[in-house]
Order: C-alpha cells, then structure tokens, then sequence
C-alpha cells in the first residue's frame, strides 16, 4: 500500500535513481550519523539502550567498552535482554554515558527507564537520547509510537528525574533541493552539520548531565 508522503518532495524522484547509488548514499549518511553520536559519547565505559542489532556499540570507532539492552533477545554477547519498561540487568553506577536513540517514544513506562538511566550512570555521567520530532510526518504512521516527545516534555521527564545541564537540540528544516544535495553529498552535509549544527530536522536530541 502506497502512503500519501510516498508521493511528497523527492519520494517523486526515488524510482528515477538507480538502487545501488540509493544504498551508498544511504551508507554514506548513516555512518555520518553514527560518527555523531559517538562524538557526545564520554567516558570509557558505555550502555545503549534498546540498541537494536547493535549498530551504534559494532561501530565503537574509539574502541570502548560498550553494552547493550534491548527487548529482543540477541546472539551478540555484548547485548542482554531487557524490558526497558522494567529494570535495567546492570548495577548502580556501572556506566559513564548511557545513550538512547529513538527508545522513549516506544516505552509504556518512560520515568522507569528515565530513572533506571540515571540509576546505572556514574555520578558526573552523561545520557544521550534522541526522539523522532512529532512534527514528522512518518511519526503517527509508526504504530509502535506510544506518545510524541516535544522538546519541552523531554526537558521536564529529565529534570523531574534527576539530570541537570539539560541541552535539547533539534536539526534544521531545509528546501527539498537543498535536500537533494546532502543526498547526492553526503560529506557536504556532514559539513553543514559542523557549522550549523545537527542537520535531522526529524529527531529531537537531549544530553544531561547525572548528578547523583
């Protein structure tokens, strides 16, 4: 079944760009992201959360001790299985950043993984959470979305719970040629990301700082 934003700005123009540049140019850009969260990243050791196949802890470019928590049950001996509605299978104090990216808005139980976060993190240590911006059109097509995390929510659940030196970020909007560029170069937008700041004007970031 086609969706009506199949049809909006360049979706109109995937079906004239061969496969193979897509997945480059798709590569290209998701590792360009990964460099960036991993640029918030402190610390030695480190936790994502709900991560997934493990993309973001495989990557590990500065060669870290990095877990995983997520509710599917991996192979991967680095990943435990968690419900992150529930507790967290690690001790107090155990990591220096916890990182979440594109989690919350899943979760029955928010202020339970908020505080679990805070739980495991060093005193001094930093989380690093991303959401989907509401405001995104693919946001209410994902069933799986439990609720939407405005950058003003996202700041209050994070105070309420103990963090302090709270920084929510969110990318920019850019014209659909401008758009079209970054796709076709990808190094030029990792640029812009440098001046500017992060480009994804989908995803709403949050660092803060665990004071125990």
């Amino acid at each position: 079944m086609k969706h009506k934003y199949q049809g909006d700005g360049l979706y109109r123009f995937k079906k004239f760009i061969p496969d193979v540049m897509k997945k480059e140019k798709s590569d290209a850009h998701f590792y360009l992201l990964l460099d960036s969260r991993w640029d918030k990243v402190i610390g030695e050791k480190v936790l994502d959360a709900g991560c997934g196949y493990g993309e973001f802890l495989n990557y590990n470019p500065r060669k870290l001790d990095v877990h995983g928590v997520d509710v599917k049950k991996s192979k991967h001996k680095k990943i435990k299985q968690c419900d992150l509605n529930k507790k967290i299978p690690f001790e107090n104090n155990t990591f220096d950043t916890v990182t979440a990216f594109h989690v919350l808005e899943h979760l029955k139980e928010p202020e339970m993984a908020i505080k679990e976060f805070n739980r495991v993190l060093k005193k001094d240590g930093r989380l690093v959470l991303s959401v989907p911006s509401h405001s995104f059109k693919k946001f209410f097509s994902d069933y799986t979305h439990v609720r939407p995390w405005p950058k003003r929510a996202l700041y209050n659940i994070l105070a309420a719970n103990g963090f302090k030196e709270i920084r929510i970020t969110r990318g920019h909007h850019y014209s659909q040629v401008v758009n079209s560029l970054f796709f076709f170069y990808p190094k030029l937008r990792w640029n812009m990301e440098k001046i500017l700041g992060k480009i994804a004007p989908w995803e709403i970031t949050a660092i803060a700082r665990c004071e125990k």
